[in-house]
């Protein structure tokens, strides 16, 4: 093994689910229906968890838009049709067995503007520490922000 490829979510409503991770952190949209019938599918962005070819002057080869070809060096957040509406929400200390939390890092300067953009979309901060910030999306999935 050498790289996440995927991670998936379950959601009562894919589509506000994708909207909440595209419009908060940027994800962009991957539109392949043949493969992802029924569920929303969005790029991790700059997040490459497997290293992209270079080019000569050393840039990773991206096009603009996501091509199957990148699936295999981004990891995707795969937002998947749940049969069910969420479960209850718990406290961020509740660490019952499965999914806990879903943490993207930041660098520790980038803090007080992920603080006001959290702020601007109207999402409530859940709890913070010296390294992170948490939330909850509109399914009350942990996410946090880290810079540890």
């Amino acid at each position: 093994m050498s790289a996440i490829h995927h991670i998936a979510i379950a959601a009562y409503d894919p589509e506000k689910l994708a909207c909440f991770y595209g419009e908060l952190f940027g994800f962009e949209r991957l539109d392949y229906p043949e493969i992802a019938a029924g569920s929303v599918w969005l790029a991790l962005g700059e997040l490459m968890l497997t290293p992209l070819p270079l080019d000569d002057s050393g840039r990773p080869v991206v096009e603009d838009h996501p091509t199957i070809a990148d699936l295999a060096n981004a990891p995707i957040l795969m937002i998947e049709q749940a049969a069910s509406a969420p479960a209850p929400e718990s406290d961020f200390s509740h660490k019952a067995p499965g999914y806990h939390l879903l943490a993207f890092a930041i660098e520790a300067e980038e803090r007080a503007a992920w603080l006001t953009r959290i702020g601007d979309a109207g999402v409530v901060i859940a709890g913070e520490s010296a390294y992170s910030i948490y939330l909850r999306d509109p399914e009350g999935n942990r996410v946090a922000l880290s810079h540890f």
